[in-house]
């Protein structure tokens, strides 16, 4: 990835050459790059990375591989064109002499998760090719930006998902192809964005927002998103309930309130649909989430917060004497309470509970909760540093789980469940001996039982060193 910022080859803005993530728009055609969704950042609704970036995560799934341009020709455009090639996993099914079911290869899915242990992830491996190519042409001056933007894929196998009530609008063959229309307008204080996208099926999606400052102490965030159960997009990443953003139409308001210094009030709603079925909801469904935090900050030494979440979805439940689960209201409620505290210039602590229950109409209440203590040392000019956790949790089961973000290797990140009785520990250490030199060792262990020497024991064990060339 290079980029070109004078001289002659002033009007090339970046060159892509081997792999990297291409980003366009709000996500609807393709976000390959890191992409958050709802968080305590209530106001961080959009999408704003760079259209072509260099590839640096351990991911090995989520990245094109090949050449892209971003060139600037005239003043105020910006084209971008982009082309890949590379090799997927994917689950492959082969013709089957003995059934006339099968009499061409195809494949039901894309590996997302780039494991290969066991022969059936070995068989996946490699096991298609996809082409992909597009381009994107942006205008814009000071307050406002237009992009357009076009991308079509090709697989050497067709796709084709196996039959299933939820997933009869997915896409099936070989060449997927989309269109789409992104913009950005500032006005005074205000901010929208937003794209509206085609899919070769004739399906339209769009996601529009508002960022708004309506004081120096109130910041606005408004999201409205209707994705239809046929669009179709493999590469999409746009604001979502569910990872794809199809079948889902919702409204998401958060504010931020700062009344005093030091002192944060923020709080998002956000309500959804989802018009057709889903995998193990076999209905029409809708449901809905809050978050509020009130957080506390003394800048470089300590950050304090308390928040409660509440979300209310659908569930879905067996019926064994008919073909259609009954679908249920499912509710989870979270408290959190957070501590981050600096001892010296090197040495962080961080200090977490978490408790909560999850509710429904069937099943009993289950409760829990899990406590953590993390150590980060960072000595500056020195270089060997760690960060650790211990944590402890204890609930009823998978429902009542918790989720907390871990420290990992470099340009990788964990965030694991916590359910059921146990404890959980991890190191991280990282030595730099050189500048152009990072060695990393991770240790992670899982006790899940009611005692430690007779507990269900997980562990793992990482290493990575990089080397950055030409530094």
């Amino acid at each position: 990835m290079a980029s070109f910022p004078s001289g002659a080859a002033a009007r090339i803005k970046t060159l892509a050459l081997g792999d990297y993530s291409l980003n366009i728009g709000q996500g609807l055609l393709a976000y390959t790059g890191f992409a958050g969704g709802k968080s305590g950042l209530v106001t961080g609704i959009k999408r704003n990375s760079p259209t072509l970036r260099p590839y640096s995560s351990v991911n090995e799934a989520n990245f094109l591989r090949g050449a892209a341009l971003t060139a600037m020709p005239w003043k105020d455009v910006e084209i971008t064109v982009f082309g890949s090639y590379r090799r997927r996993d994917a689950n492959l099914v082969l013709p089957d002499s003995l059934s006339e079911d099968t009499l061409a290869p195809f494949f039901t899915a894309l590996d997302l998760d780039g494991l290969h242990r066991t022969p059936s992830e070995l068989s996946d491996r490699n096991a298609i090719t996809l082409g992909l190519w597009g381009a994107r042409l942006a205008y814009g001056r000071r307050r406002w930006r237009l992009g357009i933007n076009a991308l079509r894929q090709s697989f050497n196998t067709p796709m084709s998902p196996r039959p299933q009530l939820y997933n009869q609008y997915y896409f099936r063959g070989a060449h997927p192809a989309n269109y789409s229309v992104d913009y950005s307008l500032w006005w005074r204080n205000l901010h929208f964005f937003g794209e509206t996208a085609l899919s070769g099926n004739g399906a339209v999606a769009t996601v529009n927002g508002l960022l708004a400052g309506l004081d120096r102490k109130i910041d606005l965030a408004v999201l409205y998103r209707r994705y239809p159960r046929h669009y179709q997009a493999l590469l999409a990443h746009a604001f979502a309930e569910n990872s794809q953003p199809r079948n889902e139409s919702g409204l998401y308001i958060g504010i931020e309130l700062r009344p005093l210094s030091q002192w944060t009030l923020s709080a998002y709603v956000d309500i959804w649909r989802n018009p057709w079925l889903q995998y193990l909801i076999d209905s029409p469904s809708d449901g809905w989430e809050y978050r509020c935090r009130l957080s506390y900050l003394q800048k470089r030494r300590l950050e304090a917060y308390l928040e409660i979440r509440t979300k209310n979805q659908a569930l879905g439940v067996d019926r064994w004497d008919y073909p259609v689960d009954f679908v249920i209201l499912s509710q989870r409620r979270q408290l959190r309470l957070h501590l981050s505290y600096k001892l010296t210039k090197a040495l962080e602590w961080r200090s977490r509970l978490d408790l909560g229950f999850a509710d429904n109409d069937i099943n009993e209440r289950q409760r829990g909760m899990v406590i953590y203590q993390d150590f980060l040392l960072r000595p500056i000019g020195f270089p060997l540093s760690f960060t650790t956790r211990l944590a402890l949790f204890d609930t009823d089961g998978y429902a009542a789980r918790f989720y907390a973000y871990e420290n990992d290797l470099l340009n990788h990140f964990s965030i694991p469940a916590y359910y059921e009785r146990g404890m959980r520990f991890y190191i991280n250490v990282r030595y730099r001996p050189l500048k152009t030199v990072t060695l990393e060792l991770r240790y992670a262990q899982t006790w899940r039982g009611e005692h430690v020497s007779q507990a269900n024991t997980q562990k793992q064990l990482s290493m990575q060193l990089r080397w950055v060339m030409g530094s």
